[in-house]
Protein backbone atom coordinates (compact mmCIF):
# COMPACT_ATOMS: atom_id res chain seq x y z
CA UNK A 1 0.00 0.00 0.00
CA UNK A 2 1.54 3.52 -1.41
CA UNK A 3 -1.34 5.70 0.97
CA UNK A 4 -4.82 5.72 2.06
CA UNK A 5 -8.02 8.15 1.84
CA UNK A 6 -9.52 7.86 4.97
CA UNK A 7 -11.40 11.42 5.23
CA UNK A 8 -14.88 9.36 4.83
CA UNK A 9 -16.05 5.62 4.59
CA UNK A 10 -15.83 4.52 1.01
CA UNK A 11 -17.89 1.15 -0.04
CA UNK A 12 -17.43 1.40 -3.50
CA UNK A 13 -15.44 3.85 -6.16
CA UNK A 14 -14.83 4.52 -9.86
CA UNK A 15 -11.73 5.71 -11.37
CA UNK A 16 -11.25 7.83 -14.87
CA UNK A 17 -7.20 8.00 -14.83
CA UNK A 18 -6.04 9.86 -11.51
CA UNK A 19 -9.27 10.69 -10.40
CA UNK A 20 -11.22 8.76 -7.78
CA UNK A 21 -15.49 9.04 -7.55
CA UNK A 22 -15.58 7.64 -3.99
CA UNK A 23 -19.12 6.99 -2.87
CA UNK A 24 -19.41 7.32 0.94
CA UNK A 25 -22.50 5.33 1.54
CA UNK A 26 -22.90 5.13 5.40
CA UNK A 27 -20.27 8.34 6.12
CA UNK A 28 -21.93 11.94 7.19
CA UNK A 29 -25.40 12.76 5.12
CA UNK A 30 -24.30 10.41 1.86
CA UNK A 31 -21.55 12.09 -0.19
CA UNK A 32 -20.41 11.84 -3.22
CA UNK A 33 -16.62 12.54 -2.77
CA UNK A 34 -13.82 13.12 -6.04
CA UNK A 35 -10.55 12.24 -5.25
CA UNK A 36 -7.31 13.86 -6.75
CA UNK A 37 -4.65 10.51 -6.90
CA UNK A 38 -2.47 11.91 -9.57
CA UNK A 39 -0.13 11.98 -6.48
CA UNK A 40 -0.52 8.57 -5.01
CA UNK A 41 1.73 9.58 -1.96
CA UNK A 42 -0.64 12.42 -1.46
CA UNK A 43 -4.56 12.01 -2.15
CA UNK A 44 -6.58 14.87 -1.84
CA UNK A 45 -10.07 15.77 -1.99
CA UNK A 46 -11.35 18.11 -5.11
CA UNK A 47 -14.65 18.54 -4.48
CA UNK A 48 -17.74 16.36 -2.53
CA UNK A 49 -21.22 16.68 -2.40
CA UNK A 50 -24.76 15.72 -1.06
CA UNK A 51 -26.24 12.77 -3.08
CA UNK A 52 -30.04 14.73 -2.52
CA UNK A 53 -32.57 13.38 -1.93
CA UNK A 54 -32.37 10.53 0.79
CA UNK A 55 -28.56 10.40 0.12
CA UNK A 56 -26.80 6.95 0.41
CA UNK A 57 -24.82 6.35 -2.58
CA UNK A 58 -23.64 2.81 -3.24
CA UNK A 59 -21.84 2.94 -6.69
CA UNK A 60 -21.39 5.28 -9.95
CA UNK A 61 -20.52 5.02 -13.08
CA UNK A 62 -19.33 7.93 -16.13
CA UNK A 63 -21.22 8.91 -19.36
CA UNK A 64 -19.04 8.31 -22.27
CA UNK A 65 -18.29 12.25 -22.69
CA UNK A 66 -16.96 12.10 -18.85
CA UNK A 67 -19.84 15.06 -18.07
CA UNK A 68 -21.99 12.76 -16.03
CA UNK A 69 -21.91 10.68 -12.85
CA UNK A 70 -24.94 8.33 -12.57
CA UNK A 71 -25.00 7.25 -9.00
CA UNK A 72 -27.10 4.56 -7.06
CA UNK A 73 -28.56 4.61 -3.68
CA UNK A 74 -28.87 1.42 -1.36
CA UNK A 75 -29.65 2.25 1.88
CA UNK A 76 -32.35 5.14 3.64
CA UNK A 77 -35.47 6.07 3.28
CA UNK A 78 -37.50 5.34 0.28
CA UNK A 79 -37.34 5.90 -2.85
CA UNK A 80 -33.72 4.38 -3.81
CA UNK A 81 -33.19 6.16 -6.67
CA UNK A 82 -30.89 6.30 -9.68
CA UNK A 83 -29.54 10.25 -9.66
CA UNK A 84 -27.49 11.70 -12.44
CA UNK A 85 -25.18 14.34 -11.75
CA UNK A 86 -23.77 17.08 -14.41
CA UNK A 87 -19.83 17.26 -13.39
CA UNK A 88 -18.86 19.05 -16.25
CA UNK A 89 -17.45 21.69 -13.69
CA UNK A 90 -16.58 20.34 -11.04
CA UNK A 91 -16.88 23.82 -9.07
CA UNK A 92 -20.32 23.75 -9.62
CA UNK A 93 -21.79 20.16 -9.96
CA UNK A 94 -25.82 20.06 -10.34
CA UNK A 95 -28.35 17.31 -10.82
CA UNK A 96 -30.42 17.12 -13.48
CA UNK A 97 -32.79 14.08 -13.32
CA UNK A 98 -33.51 11.09 -10.93
CA UNK A 99 -34.60 7.58 -12.33
CA UNK A 100 -36.62 4.85 -11.26
CA UNK A 101 -38.85 1.78 -13.12
CA UNK A 102 -42.22 3.33 -14.04
CA UNK A 103 -44.61 2.31 -11.28
CA UNK A 104 -42.45 0.08 -9.00
CA UNK A 105 -41.46 2.96 -6.30
CA UNK A 106 -40.04 0.16 -3.72
CA UNK A 107 -37.31 -1.82 -5.55
CA UNK A 108 -33.96 -0.73 -4.59
CA UNK A 109 -31.22 0.14 -7.14
CA UNK A 110 -27.63 -1.55 -6.44
CA UNK A 111 -25.33 -1.55 -9.37
CA UNK A 112 -25.29 0.69 -12.46
CA UNK A 113 -22.96 0.19 -15.57
CA UNK A 114 -22.43 2.30 -18.71
CA UNK A 115 -21.66 0.96 -22.46
CA UNK A 116 -21.41 4.15 -24.52
CA UNK A 117 -25.42 5.03 -24.90
CA UNK A 118 -26.54 2.01 -22.71
CA UNK A 119 -26.89 2.10 -18.85
CA UNK A 120 -27.09 -1.44 -17.18
CA UNK A 121 -28.53 -1.21 -13.99
CA UNK A 122 -28.95 -4.24 -11.30
CA UNK A 123 -32.14 -3.20 -9.48
CA UNK A 124 -32.59 -5.62 -7.12
CA UNK A 125 -36.34 -7.01 -6.75
CA UNK A 126 -37.55 -5.47 -10.22
CA UNK A 127 -34.53 -7.54 -11.75
CA UNK A 128 -32.39 -6.51 -14.92
CA UNK A 129 -33.14 -2.76 -16.29
CA UNK A 130 -32.11 -1.47 -19.24
CA UNK A 131 -31.71 2.31 -20.23
CA UNK A 132 -30.71 4.85 -23.38
CA UNK A 133 -28.60 7.42 -22.64
CA UNK A 134 -27.75 8.94 -25.84
CA UNK A 135 -29.46 12.00 -24.06
CA UNK A 136 -27.46 11.37 -20.51
CA UNK A 137 -29.89 14.20 -18.37
CA UNK A 138 -33.03 12.08 -20.07
CA UNK A 139 -32.61 8.33 -19.74
CA UNK A 140 -34.81 5.96 -21.51
CA UNK A 141 -36.15 2.50 -20.17
CA UNK A 142 -35.65 0.35 -23.42
CA UNK A 143 -35.04 -3.29 -21.90
CA UNK A 144 -35.65 -5.13 -18.83
CA UNK A 145 -35.97 -8.88 -17.41
CA UNK A 146 -37.48 -9.41 -13.98
CA UNK A 147 -35.06 -12.03 -12.48
CA UNK A 148 -36.80 -12.09 -9.19
CA UNK A 149 -40.62 -12.27 -10.21
CA UNK A 150 -42.16 -12.61 -6.54
CA UNK A 151 -42.39 -8.94 -6.02
CA UNK A 152 -40.69 -5.38 -6.16
CA UNK A 153 -40.63 -4.92 -2.32
CA UNK A 154 -37.67 -3.06 -0.56
CA UNK A 155 -35.83 -6.20 -0.01
CA UNK A 156 -32.23 -6.89 -0.23
CA UNK A 157 -32.61 -9.54 -2.64
CA UNK A 158 -32.72 -10.26 -6.27
CA UNK A 159 -30.63 -9.07 -8.68
CA UNK A 160 -26.99 -8.04 -7.36
CA UNK A 161 -24.61 -7.21 -10.03
CA UNK A 162 -24.59 -6.90 -14.12
CA UNK A 163 -21.91 -6.39 -16.92
CA UNK A 164 -22.39 -6.27 -20.35
CA UNK A 165 -20.01 -8.34 -22.64
CA UNK A 166 -18.80 -6.61 -26.57
CA UNK A 167 -21.41 -9.26 -27.86
CA UNK A 168 -24.08 -7.33 -26.40
CA UNK A 169 -25.35 -9.68 -24.35
CA UNK A 170 -25.49 -9.09 -20.09
CA UNK A 171 -24.91 -11.43 -17.41
CA UNK A 172 -27.07 -10.86 -14.51
CA UNK A 173 -26.09 -12.21 -11.23
CA UNK A 174 -29.76 -12.48 -9.10
CA UNK A 175 -29.13 -13.87 -4.74
CA UNK A 176 -32.06 -15.79 -5.18
CA UNK A 177 -32.71 -16.74 -8.54
CA UNK A 178 -29.32 -17.61 -9.87
CA UNK A 179 -27.20 -16.36 -12.90
CA UNK A 180 -28.71 -14.98 -16.05
CA UNK A 181 -27.27 -14.43 -19.62
CA UNK A 182 -30.24 -12.24 -21.25
CA UNK A 183 -29.48 -10.31 -24.92
CA UNK A 184 -31.70 -7.33 -25.63
CA UNK A 185 -33.77 -8.01 -28.65
CA UNK A 186 -36.38 -5.55 -30.83
CA UNK A 187 -39.35 -7.20 -29.99
CA UNK A 188 -40.26 -9.60 -26.73
CA UNK A 189 -42.53 -12.48 -27.79
CA UNK A 190 -43.84 -14.77 -25.52
CA UNK A 191 -40.99 -14.85 -22.46
CA UNK A 192 -40.91 -17.74 -20.15
CA UNK A 193 -38.77 -18.01 -16.57
CA UNK A 194 -39.00 -20.93 -14.88
CA UNK A 195 -37.93 -19.66 -11.79
CA UNK A 196 -41.16 -20.52 -9.00
CA UNK A 197 -43.54 -18.05 -8.42
CA UNK A 198 -45.03 -17.79 -4.69
CA UNK A 199 -48.48 -16.73 -6.28
CA UNK A 200 -50.77 -16.24 -9.64
CA UNK A 201 -50.17 -12.65 -10.27
CA UNK A 202 -51.00 -9.71 -13.18
CA UNK A 203 -48.68 -7.20 -13.45
CA UNK A 204 -49.36 -3.98 -14.73
CA UNK A 205 -47.99 -3.41 -18.28
CA UNK A 206 -45.00 -1.17 -19.01
CA UNK A 207 -44.58 1.05 -20.60
CA UNK A 208 -47.93 2.49 -19.98
CA UNK A 209 -49.31 4.88 -21.77
CA UNK A 210 -47.69 3.38 -24.68
CA UNK A 211 -47.43 3.83 -28.57
CA UNK A 212 -47.48 1.14 -30.08
CA UNK A 213 -45.97 -1.58 -28.30
CA UNK A 214 -46.38 -2.78 -24.42
CA UNK A 215 -45.11 -5.83 -22.52
CA UNK A 216 -47.43 -7.62 -19.89
CA UNK A 217 -45.59 -10.00 -17.18
CA UNK A 218 -47.74 -12.42 -15.54
CA UNK A 219 -46.64 -15.29 -12.64
CA UNK A 220 -48.21 -18.87 -12.34
CA UNK A 221 -48.03 -20.75 -9.18
CA UNK A 222 -49.09 -24.26 -11.05
CA UNK A 223 -49.05 -25.00 -14.70
CA UNK A 224 -52.22 -24.12 -16.34
CA UNK A 225 -53.91 -23.57 -19.05
CA UNK A 226 -53.48 -19.91 -19.35
CA UNK A 227 -55.31 -17.53 -22.13
CA UNK A 228 -54.94 -13.64 -21.75
CA UNK A 229 -57.54 -11.36 -23.76
CA UNK A 230 -57.37 -7.63 -24.41
CA UNK A 231 -60.64 -5.47 -24.66
CA UNK A 232 -61.67 -2.02 -25.48
CA UNK A 233 -63.43 -0.15 -23.51
CA UNK A 234 -66.73 -1.25 -24.53
CA UNK A 235 -65.87 -4.62 -22.92
CA UNK A 236 -65.53 -5.79 -27.13
CA UNK A 237 -62.49 -8.62 -27.28
CA UNK A 238 -59.81 -6.87 -29.67
CA UNK A 239 -57.46 -10.14 -29.62
CA UNK A 240 -55.72 -12.83 -27.78
CA UNK A 241 -52.36 -12.48 -26.52
CA UNK A 242 -51.79 -16.05 -25.06
CA UNK A 243 -54.23 -19.18 -25.12
CA UNK A 244 -52.08 -22.11 -24.14
CA UNK A 245 -50.92 -24.59 -21.47
CA UNK A 246 -47.91 -22.96 -19.95
CA UNK A 247 -45.70 -23.81 -16.96
CA UNK A 248 -45.29 -22.70 -13.54
CA UNK A 249 -43.25 -19.50 -13.58
CA UNK A 250 -42.61 -15.86 -14.53
CA UNK A 251 -43.79 -15.28 -17.98
CA UNK A 252 -44.33 -12.00 -19.77
CA UNK A 253 -45.84 -11.09 -23.78
CA UNK A 254 -45.90 -7.96 -26.02
CA UNK A 255 -48.20 -6.51 -27.39
CA UNK A 256 -48.32 -4.79 -30.70
CA UNK A 257 -51.05 -2.47 -31.40
CA UNK A 258 -49.72 -0.66 -34.34
CA UNK A 259 -53.13 -1.34 -35.95
CA UNK A 260 -55.52 -0.25 -33.03
CA UNK A 261 -56.15 3.23 -32.29
CA UNK A 262 -55.90 5.54 -29.38
CA UNK A 263 -57.79 4.61 -26.43
CA UNK A 264 -58.14 2.76 -23.16
CA UNK A 265 -57.78 -0.91 -23.27
CA UNK A 266 -58.08 -4.09 -20.69
CA UNK A 267 -56.75 -7.46 -20.88
CA UNK A 268 -57.60 -10.33 -18.68
CA UNK A 269 -56.40 -13.35 -17.83
CA UNK A 270 -57.59 -16.62 -17.28
CA UNK A 271 -55.32 -19.37 -15.34
CA UNK A 272 -57.81 -22.20 -14.32
CA UNK A 273 -60.03 -20.69 -10.96
CA UNK A 274 -57.48 -17.41 -11.35
CA UNK A 275 -58.67 -14.30 -13.61
CA UNK A 276 -57.59 -10.67 -12.73
CA UNK A 277 -58.11 -7.24 -14.68
CA UNK A 278 -56.05 -4.42 -15.51
CA UNK A 279 -56.11 -0.99 -17.69
CA UNK A 280 -53.44 -0.05 -20.33
CA UNK A 281 -53.91 3.61 -22.64
CA UNK A 282 -52.72 3.68 -25.97
CA UNK A 283 -51.73 7.17 -26.68
CA UNK A 284 -50.55 7.77 -30.19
Amino acid sequence: MVKKWNTRYVHDCRILRDTIFAMNINSGNGQITVIDARNKDSLKTITQWLNLPNPAPHNCALTKDRKHLYATDEVGPLPRLLKVWDIHDLTNVTQVTTWQPANITTSIVHNVEIYGDTAVIAHYTSGVRVLDISNPAQPVEIAWYDTYPANNNNLYQGCWGVYKFPSGKIAASDMKTGLYVLKVGNTVGVNENNTIADDFRLEQNYPNPFNPKTVIRYSLIENRFTTLKVFDILGNEVTTLVNEKQNAGSHSVEWDATNYPSGIYYYRIYAGNFTDTKQMILLK
